[in-house]
């Protein structure tokens, strides 16, 4: 029997599915869940996995962990009173998932699933990741603290409602902007990297429009119990 787990953002609307051959067999243990919100429709909002009510208030940012059984799941996001969106997801026990509120190009509520793939780095070195969100085509720069961004971007061409692979950065290069392509000028966002327990963060440009200012959020695996 063959099995693999598929793990996408399909124009942004996570995908969570098992595929294999004939034979399909149920997963035994739990995974782990980052909830995050990134939505600006939505200040907040509840989660029910399987109409059981698991999350409250989630705002914007990072949101809590939570360990879901394994198998197949139904995520439901509420908000404003009323029902925002669904994903149907088959889970993998052992497993780090993100998902993510957002409003898509249309500004239709979404959600975005994301599976952490890699291992902790070395010493002195960041695992990042990037999602575009912000409405817009952009290059990312990564600088230190007091540098400009300069020269040849560290991601050229980074689509709107599309994210990139993890790679490896210094964790000196701590500052994260993303500028609109090819034009070094005025950031669609930036964000300031906080120390990063493991080492591995996810970084969600969002751009410009929120109340508090915030133009990215950065958000990390969640801690095994």
């Amino acid at each position: 029997m063959s099995r693999c787990i598929v793990v996408g953002l399909v124009g942004m609307a996570g995908v969570v599915a098992a595929c294999g051959g004939d034979e399909i067999t149920t997963p035994v243990g739990d995974a782990r869940v980052r909830l995050v919100n990134a939505s600006f429709a939505f200040d907040l909002y509840e989660l029910s996995i399987d109409e059981e009510l698991v999350a409250q208030n989630v705002s914007f940012g990072p949101g809590s962990c939570i360990d879901v059984p394994s198998g197949l799941r139904s995520f439901i996001f509420h908000g404003n009173g009323g029902e925002i969106t669904t994903l149907d997801g088959n889970l993998a026990p052992d497993v780090d998932y993100a998902l993510l509120l957002y409003d898509d190009a249309d500004g239709e509520p979404a959600v975005g699933s994301l599976i952490t793939d890699v291992q902790t780095p070395a010493a002195g070195q960041n695992a990042l990741r990037f999602v575009n969100i912000s409405g817009a085509n952009g290059d990312v720069f990564l600088t230190d603290a007091t540098t400009d961004p300069s020269g040849d971007p560290a991601i050229d061409g980074l689509d709107n409602e599309r994210f990139t692979a993890f790679g490896i950065a210094e964790v000196e290069q701590s500052v994260v902007w993303l500028f609109p392509d090819d034009e070094v000028t005025e950031p669609i966002a930036s964000i300031t990297l906080p120390a990063l327990s493991e080492r591995i963060g996810t970084v969600v440009f969002v751009g410009a429009g929120r109340a508090g200012g915030e133009t990215a959020l950065v958000f990390e695996p969640c801690p095994v119990s």
